[in-house]
Parts: structure tokens; C-alpha cells; sequence
């Protein structure tokens, strides 16, 4: 009865649990100019990218793929597929099992975060590929 009580509530307002079991403020979205968004995206991507060549070397079955729009990584039937979307100013996650998720570039904190329970795109990544591979991916 507690626990729903509390789902409504955070539900109303501003504030949602999110799945890491701690509350988060949901900002706002914000439209960004079409070139920050390319320059903002594109350094992020680099940034992942970076990251998952220093994972993959402690994985060497793992398959990383990288283009300007997306990267796609692959360890046994795991596949993470993090791409751009221009047009809505997203970067979309896909995980196994979980499906696809959206983060929007919160401009004040100067993260990536997912439009419905505000948890950031670097915590999920970590997650899971923590799940699936040997080493630490360092964002």
C-alpha cells in the first residue's frame, strides 16, 4: 500500500524512482541548435567509442562497429546498439531484453538522459556491458 502511495506521488511530480533505486530529477528537454546537437552527439559517440576499443581489448571476441551515426557492440548474443537520431535530438540505446531507450541532452547537467525516468545514458551503458564482459568501460 506504501509502495503505491509513493508511485503516485512521484509519478505526479517532477521526481520518478528510477531503476538504480534512488530519485532523480526529470529535466526538462530542451531544443538545441542543429549544430550543438551534431557537435554535442558527435563527441559523446567519440567518447563511447574511445571507451569500448579499451573494453574490447580485454574482450577480444567482442566485435565493435562505429560509424558518425551509431556504434554497435557485440559480445557472445549480447548486442548494444547506441545511434543518433537528428531530427528529435536523441541518442536511442538498444539492450537486450530491455529494449530501446531515448536520452535527450540535458544542457544543465551536461548529460545524456532517458525522457522517462531521467536514469543517464553513461549508468545503463556500464550496466550492461558490465553483464556481459571482462574489464571496465571508462566514460
Amino acid at each position: 500500500m506504501l509502495a503505491r502511495k509513493l508511485l503516485r506521488h512521484f509519478t505526479r511530480s517532477q521526481r520518478t524512482l528510477s531503476s538504480d533505486n534512488y530519485f532523480e530529477y526529470l529535466p526538462k528537454k530542451q531544443h538545441l541548435e542543429p549544430s550543438q546537437f551534431e557537435s554535442i552527439s558527435s563527441s559523446y559517440l567519440n567518447k563511447i567509442h574511445s571507451a569500448l576499443q579499451k573494453l574490447r581489448e580485454d574482450n577480444p571476441d567482442a566485435e565493435l562497429e562505429f560509424s558518425p551515426d551509431s556504434i554497435v557492440f557485440t559480445k557472445k548474443k549480447s548486442v548494444l546498439t547506441l545511434k543518433k537520431e537528428p531530427q528529435q535530438q536523441y541518442f536511442v540505446l538498444d539492450v537486450p531484453k530491455k529494449g530501446e531507450h531515448k536520452y535527450f541532452y540535458d544542457l544543465d547537467n551536461e548529460n545524456w538522459v532517458n525522457e522517462t525516468d531521467g536514469h543517464v545514458l553513461d549508468r545503463l551503458i556500464v550496466k550492461e556491458l558490465l553483464k556481459n564482459c571482462y574489464g571496465y568501460l571508462d566514460i
